[in-house]
Order: C-alpha cells, then structure tokens, then sequence
C-alpha cells in the first residue's frame, strides 16, 4: 500500500484522535453533551453552552458551516455522515419535550441548528434592549450577595456575548479595558442595599486605581459576614447579665476593687471593712433617735433563725421558696440553691425580692452586710474602699 493510500484510507491520519472526523467508542447516539435543554426561551444560554462542548470535541465546524459536505467520491463521505448522524442526535437529546416535538430530523446538523436558531432566537436589538432593563432592575432586596451577584454576572455575560467589543491593540487597550471594568463594578455597587453596605461601598470606589470587579465582590462578602457575626453577637440572650447588674447596681457595694467580697477584720461580716465597722467606732446617734438601733440589736436572733431554717429547708431552691406565702416574709426559705442562682444579691436584696413576688411586707432588714454605712446615714461614703 503507498503512501496515498494511506492517507485517503479511512484509517488514515485524518482519523486520529481529536481529529474532526473522530468519534470515540463510548460515544453513542444516546450521550447528553450538555446539562442545559432548550425550553424556547433560553435559546442563548443553550447555544453557548452547546457550542463550548462541540468545540471541546473539535466538532463544531460541522454546524458553522467550515466543514463542508463531503463529495459522495470522496473517501471522507461515509465517515462524515457518521459524525453528521451523531451530531443530530446530541442536538436532539438536548431539546425539551415541548420543543423536541416540533422538530424535524433532517439529514443535516447545520439544518437543524440554523433552524432552531431562526425559531427560538429573538434577535440581538430587543433582547440587548431587555437585558439592560433586567440589569438596571437588578438589586439585592435583602438577597445574600452571592446570589445578588450570581444573577447579575449572568445577565452582564448574556449582554456581552451580544455586543461585541472589538478588540482594541493601540496603546490606549489598557485604559479601555479600565472603562469597561468600571463600568461592571459600578452596576454590581448601585445593586447593593445601601443600609449595609453603603460604607463599603464608598471605600471600594475611592480606591485608585480602580479594583476589578471580583477583588470587589470578594471585599463586600467579607464586610458581610462581619455583619452577620456582629448581628449574632448583639442577639444573644443577655437577660442573666442584666439581672446580676441591676441585683449590684441597687444593692451596696460588697467587693472590692480586685472582685473579693470585703470583710471586717473586727467583727468578721462581710459588706464593710474595719475602719468604718459601727461595734469598733461606735453606732452613729441618729439609729438610737430614729428607733433603728433597736433593728439592729436584734439581727443575732433573726440570723440565726434564718440560718437553722435555710439547712432545714435546703433542696426546696426557688420554686418551693416562691409556692410558699404568709402574711409577712422574713426570708426563712432562701437558702444555698437560691443563692447561687444570684450570687451578687445580698440577704437583704434577697428578701425584697421574694417579698415583691409573694406580695407580703417585708420585716425589718436582717442582712449581714448591715453593720456598715447606709445611704442617707451621715456617715456615708458613696463608695467602696
């Protein structure tokens, strides 16, 4: 066999692979080339898609027309009505119902493919002129900005694969490409909602020179989770925190400046320190003249009793404590339980508070912490020392 021979033989160089006239064994009649079907009004976004995945397998001259019909004497014409035949049926398979079954099967690819181009293709004037409107409409509303910015970049590429740039090889190419790189990002920035991202955005067009549009989109999905962390931050629950606040704000101030409870040296209580304990210096005249003396002469006895009930009653906590009513509270059910639940309200806090929830009067102040200076007294301070 000569050389010609070789090469007008079916199993010549002109069949090898990636060649146009190749089809690999595992390549049938039954294959799906793109994940995209026509339905009738997506004709642009399935023409590309089919286009990209012809042109990957060197097939897409047979629908542009450079691969001509071969000559019935030619020895390419059984191996190009092969590939013809397959083209058809990938076309096909690529078709919705709906469509499929208006369609004819011709005996030519590029027949079919002009067909459904005259048929479902609505024109490059009104479709650029709708796809202007859909990217001036086009906005967040509350939307996350990937999914924002997804349905814009689709509509920017339709958009451009109408209006075709030429290309530009002077020297002013690169300021061109900048006109049109601004041009993008500022319909991704008018599209943002101003309320969070009104900052960002004035930053992102202050930058000079001028970002691209994906160092852009990158910078504001950043700010964006911020804002979502921020926001989980701010909506925690905080309810105990304001408790143990306002429990310190309204009782007296029982520690001190490094978080320890203060403690007299003298009489061993806790909520005053030595210096100003009332059984080492002596009580002031104005307890003796208001009565208030005689409360306080007889806070041994109401300790104690309230001690030997809390060990009695230890394991009620706070719901046997509130469940239980009389007529006046003295506080014989807040025990250890209780007290942990609240740790920064004194004894006497703690018996206002559970006389507020029973609705009984509350008897005289039995708090440990009452051996110090009270607000009012003239003794004093406004403070911790």
């Amino acid at each position: 066999m000569t050389g010609g021979d070789d090469v007008l033989s079916p199993k010549g160089p002109r069949y090898e692979l990636f060649s146009a006239y190749y089809l690999h064994p595992s390549e049938g009649t039954g294959a799906v080339i793109s994940p995209i079907m026509l339905k009738g009004d997506n004709y642009e976004e399935w023409s590309r898609s089919l286009r990209n995945n012809l042109r990957a397998k060197n097939k897409l001259g047979f629908i542009d027309g450079t691969i001509k019909v071969s000559d019935a004497k030619s020895p390419d014409f059984d191996q190009w009505g092969i590939v013809n035949s397959m083209l058809v049926a990938w076309i096909v398979n690529t078709l919705d119902v709906s469509v499929r079954s208006t369609v004819r099967f011709p005996d030519h690819v590029k027949s079919l493919w002009d067909d459904l181009r005259d048929r479902y293709s609505l024109g490059n004037g009104p479709r650029i002129l709708e796809l202007k409107a859909q990217i001036v409409d086009c906005k967040q509303h509350g939307r996350p900005v990937a999914v924002y910015f997804g349905e814009l970049r689709k509509l920017q590429d339709e958009l451009a694969s109408y209006v075709k740039i030429p290309k530009c090889t002077c020297t002013a190419a690169p300021e061109y490409a900048k006109i049109v790189e601004s041009e993008l990002l500022h319909q991704f920035c008018i599209g943002l909602d101003p309320k969070k991202f009104g900052s960002v955005v004035s930053t992102l067009l202050m930058m000079d020179p001028i970002i691209s549009l994906n160092v852009a989109y990158a910078k504001v999905v950043s700010d964006e989770r911020k804002q979502t962390v921020s926001d989980a931050h701010d909506n925690r629950p905080d309810g105990a925190v304001g408790f143990a606040a306002s429990g310190t704000a309204q009782g007296r101030t029982t520690w001190s400046s490094s978080g320890e409870s203060r403690v007299c040296d003298h009489c061993g209580k806790k909520g005053h320190v030595k210096e100003k304990c009332f059984d080492l210096h002596g009580w002031p005249e104005s307890f003796n003249s208001s009565g208030r003396g005689g409360q306080r002469g007889g806070r041994g006895s109401s300790r104690g009793g309230r001690g030997g009930r809390a060990q009695g009653s230890s394991g009620r906590g706070f719901a046997g404590s509130v469940s239980s009513s009389s007529k006046q509270y003295n506080g014989d059910d807040i025990n250890d339980v209780d007290r942990t639940s609240a740790p920064t309200l004194s004894n006497e806090q703690w018996v206002q508070f559970m006389s507020a929830i029973k609705g009984v009067k509350t008897p005289p102040s039995t708090d440990n912490n009452s051996h110090g200076p009270h607000f009012g007294e003239p003794d004093w301070s406004g403070g911790a020392v």
